[in-house]
């Protein structure tokens, strides 16, 4: 009851983010699973013992990993077909784990919300922080559908996926067209501002190279 009241308290766009980052939390959930079952097939081993050996494998390291069999099988083509959506959920994954660890935070005078590290950041130079809305989150949302169609051509058969009546409207367009999320724009790390030398010393080196 008390969540209820705390939420109905909060305006726009709060609903509308946490709506959003629910959905996309849910779906990219189910990117990671077909990572793991992509690895799996790929390493030739058994549900059990890839539950075993690859528990706990974030979407990165599959990513490195099936990369990696990729080279050492000599699969060139099915690696060139994964790269678009290894590369794409890469980006995606880290603006996730950002939004996870990191929080998001509603600018006052903006009304955006603020993905920073600035409470982690040791250093200026290891400052992070850039800008997320709803839409960019359904941008994200539709290029994770994208991301699961795509690998879904190689965790399934070809008799498995033509029964999905949403991969027979939709596998034609998955092949081309551009990415719907575009990499967050960081803002610059903050650097201190370098120390004037004292007015007259400035104006003995200019005197000076005047001569």
């Amino acid at each position: 009851m008390t969540e209820n009241i705390f939420a109905q308290a909060l305006e726009e766009p709060y609903h509308d983010y946490w709506h959003q980052l629910g959905k996309f939390v849910d779906r990219f959930a189910s990117i990671e699973r077909s990572m793991q079952s992509i690895l799996r097939r790929l390493a030739g081993v058994s549900d059990p013992i890839g539950a075993a050996v690859f528990s706990g494998v974030k979407v990165d390291a599959a990513s490195s990993i099936i990369n990696r069999i990729c080279d050492a099988t000599g699969q060139d083509e099915l690696k060139a077909r994964l790269k678009p959506a290894l590369d794409q959920l890469g980006v995606i994954n880290n603006v996730r784990n950002n939004i996870l660890h990191w929080g998001a935070s509603r600018d006052s005078n903006s009304g955006e919300f603020i993905v920073s590290n600035a409470y982690w950041a040791a250093s200026a130079d290891r400052l992070r922080e850039y800008r997320v809305t709803p839409i960019d989150l359904q941008a994200m949302i539709v290029d994770l559908h994208r991301i699961g169609l795509l690998l879904a051509r190689e965790e399934f058969t070809e008799e498995e996926l033509l029964k999905s009546r949403i991969a027979q409207r939709v596998f034609a367009e998955v092949q081309a067209g551009a990415w719907h999320y575009k990499s967050p724009q960081q803002q610059p790390p903050k650097t201190a501002r370098q120390p004037q030398a004292p007015k007259r010393q400035r104006q003995r080196d200019a005197s000076q190279r005047s001569h």
